[in-house]
């Protein structure tokens, strides 16, 4: 998403959010929120990446993701891990 500008990531995030709540079950729009969260809340975004994970334990982009907003966040562990994840495809 790092095309969106910061207004498109603000609509993407009033988009998702109420779809999610209805269709909490679509890894593919988790991703897409926590991607739209990153740079302002990447808390929001680490919780929103999760729960892609939890729908869909495959999702291999979660990873990087998750990984990017660790890092962000200051925790390197786990930024760390989660790239080990995503170079190994789990």
């Amino acid at each position: 998403m790092a095309h969106f500008g910061l207004q498109r990531k603000a609509e993407a995030i009033r988009m998702f959010e109420p779809y999610l709540g209805d269709n909490p079950g679509d890894a593919r729009a988790w991703f897409f929120l926590g991607a739209a969260r990153m740079d302002r809340d990447p808390g929001g975004a680490v919780d929103a990446l999760k729960r892609c994970l939890a729908v869909d334990a495959q999702y291999r982009d979660a990873h990087s993701a998750l990984a990017a907003c660790y890092t962000r966040l200051g925790d390197h562990a786990r930024a760390r891990r989660h790239q080990q994840l995503y170079r190994q495809g789990k």
